[in-house]
């Protein structure tokens, strides 16, 4: 276990026996996971966020960018934004 997530355990459980829980240390497991799913959805969530504000503005094709009015279309067949004249 690392180090970080050993202190939070540990000081969760710490916290449990101030308060007058004797038994705190019987939560350890469930406490360990708690702490990895809070982890896991951090991570998700800073990649999601990364993933938002890193997309590009248009097209990697054509370079049309997306939602804006050009007064023109695509004529490349692989071009994703699907504004190619038909």
């Amino acid at each position: 276990m690392n180090d970080y997530r050993k202190q939070i355990v540990d000081s969760a459980i710490q916290g449990l026996k101030e308060g007058g829980f004797e038994h705190a240390e019987m939560f350890r497991i469930l406490l360990e996971r708690v702490y990895d799913s809070g982890y896991a959805e951090a991570i998700r969530n800073t990649w999601h966020q990364f993933d938002y504000n890193h997309k590009p503005k248009g097209c990697h094709v054509c370079g049309i960018e997306y939602g804006k009015v050009m007064g023109y279309v695509c004529y490349n067949d692989k071009c994703p934004t699907g504004l190619r004249s038909r």
